[in-house]
C-alpha cells in the first residue's frame, strides 16, 4: 500500500518526484519500522521496561548534551550538511554515549 501511495505521488507531482526519492522515503519507513520492532524485543527482557526507558533518555540526553556543548563550546563545524553542528559536540555526544553504556553495563552486571 505504501508503494502505490508513492506511485501515486509521482504521478500526481507530472513526473517531477524521482524514482530515487521513492528510493530514500521507502528506506527510511522501513528503517523505522525496523527498528521500531525492537522495542518489543526489549519489553520481554529482564528489566525490558527499565531498558526502554533507558534507550529514549539516552538518546534523547545525548543529543541535548551533543546541542549544548556545540552552542557554548562549538567553534569547528562537522558538515555543510547540517551547518549547527560541531565537532565538539560530537567528541561531546560520543563520551556521552560511552558513559550510558557503561552505566547499562554496571545495571545489568
Amino acid at each position: 500500500m505504501i508503494v502505490a501511495l508513492l506511485f501515486m505521488k509521482v504521478i500526481a507531482s507530472n513526473m517531477k518526484t524521482s524514482i530515487s526519492d521513492i528510493a530514500v522515503t521507502l528506506f527510511g519507513i522501513c528503517y523505522i519500522a525496523f527498528f521500531l520492532s525492537f522495542i518489543s524485543m526489549l519489553y520481554g527482557m529482564e528489566k525490558g521496561k527499565y531498558l526502554i526507558w533507558f534507550v529514549l533518555i539516552s538518546a534523547w540526553g545525548t543529543d541535548t548534551f551533543a546541542y549544548l556543548v556545540g552552542i557554548k563550546f562549538g567553534k569547528h563545524k562537522f558538515s555543510k550538511i547540517s551547518p549547527k553542528k560541531s565537532k565538539e559536540g560530537c567528541v561531546r555526544r560520543n563520551n556521552r554515549s560511552n558513559i550510558n553504556f557503561i552505566n547499562i553495563y554496571i545495571l545489568y552486571k
